[in-house]
């Protein structure tokens, strides 16, 4: 009975915190800036060719994505590195996602 009231009470405080934390993240998703009426958002990437851009509240940083292209080094190793499970999953991936 008392392992009982300890897994009940331990489920209880998981719920409560997931539940607080998914509350902060949409009141901050959903809060607007009061003078320009524009979103704020907490966090954002942009993906182009080369490039990707990250902005984190007011922090913007950019970082070159040419390490992660087919033909680099990197991306041979990554690719024999990785166990198959995921490298399979990931090839299911790329075939199910829609460029429409």
């Amino acid at each position: 009975m008392r392992t009982y009231k300890k897994a009940v009470r331990m489920i209880f405080i998981y719920l409560l915190l997931t539940a607080g934390v998914y509350m902060f993240l949409e009141s901050c998703c959903n809060s607007y800036n009061r003078m320009a009426e524009e979103k704020i958002t907490p966090a954002s990437i942009v993906i182009s060719e080369k490039k990707a851009s990250v902005s984190i509240l007011e922090s913007k940083m950019s970082f070159s994505t040419e390490i992660f292209s087919p033909e680099s080094k990197f991306y041979l190793m990554a690719y024999l590195i990785v166990p198959d499970d995921v490298r399979s999953m990931t090839y299911l991936l790329t075939l199910t996602d829609s460029k429409a």
